[in-house]
């Protein structure tokens, strides 16, 4: 997917999505917006959803927290990807990462 790239050339050289049109495959991740170097690619996210390039996307709670970590897109795109199950999405990284420290305590304890 590309979002954004150098167009034009001399002075008039900007970065842009190709051909000026908000990216048609844009699942929300905010990628593009992290990495632009005139951070110019405006956006807003809240609790239930997120807004960038005039698109609205639903966020994705966790489950174990509530906290909202990604767009419902995103989680549906990289599920498809790699044979990942979309269940492992619905968990944000902080959760899971105390879930495989309480995992690694109880596995200290036995041994």
């Amino acid at each position: 997917m590309e979002t954004i790239s150098s167009v034009n050339r001399g002075s008039g050289r900007e970065i842009a999505p190709p051909f000026d049109e908000p990216p048609p495959d844009c699942i929300g991740c905010l990628a593009c917006a992290e990495i632009c170097p005139t951070a110019c690619i405006l956006y807003a996210s809240s609790a239930q959803e997120r807004t960038i390039w005039g698109r609205t996307f639903e966020m994705l709670r966790c489950s174990a927290c509530g906290r909202a970590h990604i767009t419902v897109a995103q989680a549906d795109r990289w599920a498809g990807m790699n044979g990942v199950p979309r269940t492992y999405f619905e968990t944000c990284d902080a959760c899971k990462r105390k879930q495989q420290a309480a995992t690694f305590v109880k596995l200290s304890q036995v041994g």
